[in-house]
């Protein structure tokens, strides 16, 4: 089954809370295996769907694209664009989007074209600095093959996500199905 999180207008508290209803709307349905449930988020829906997996184990996987890279780049930088649609006041005294990635261990993350505070995608090996202690987490617990960090190749619109729920069973996501 999949869920996808688009940008979002309406406040990140409700889109947040849209998604966890949604599950619940999913998980009601005779026809959808629960336990298969992964999602993808683009741009400002990302940031609320990492927020829902975050507190409902039911979202399976993740593949976030051009999403914003972590709230310390809003505050390190001057201009931003768009950002208070991802805005969870206060959060960064506690953790940041790094620390909720790290959170989903070891459920599949991947992140795709991360982006800085104006919508600027942002060079790969800057985002792998911004999650490399999402990485260690990943690594240490023994699923480094779950969390990936990738730039979408200009001609390619495969960017997927290879589930395997814990029955053994294996889906994998493609981008188009998204779309």
């Amino acid at each position: 089954m999949r869920l996808t999180a688009l940008g979002a207008t309406r406040g990140f508290t409700t889109d947040c809370y849209d998604i966890l209803q949604g599950l619940n709307v999913l998980a009601a349905m005779p026809e959808v295996d629960i336990e298969r449930v992964s999602a993808i988020g683009k741009e400002a829906g990302g940031v609320p769907l990492l927020y829902a997996a975050t507190l409902d184990d039911r979202i399976g996987g993740l593949l976030l694209e051009n999403v914003l890279v972590s709230y310390a780049a809003v505050v390190n930088q001057r201009l931003h664009q768009g950002v208070f649609e991802h805005a969870a006041w206060g959060v960064l005294k506690s953790f940041d989007l790094p620390d909720l990635v790290s959170a989903l261990t070891p459920r599949p993350v991947r992140i795709t074209d991360a982006v800085n505070p104006l919508g600027n995608k942002i060079p790969l090996e800057d985002v792998n600095d911004v999650y490399s202690n999402a990485e260690r987490v990943y690594r240490t617990s023994g699923a480094a093959d779950s969390f990936r960090i990738t730039r979408r190749n200009e001609n390619d619109d495969s960017t997927s996500l290879h589930f395997s729920p814990p029955d053994g069973r294996s889906t994998r996501y493609d981008r188009q199905d998204f779309v």
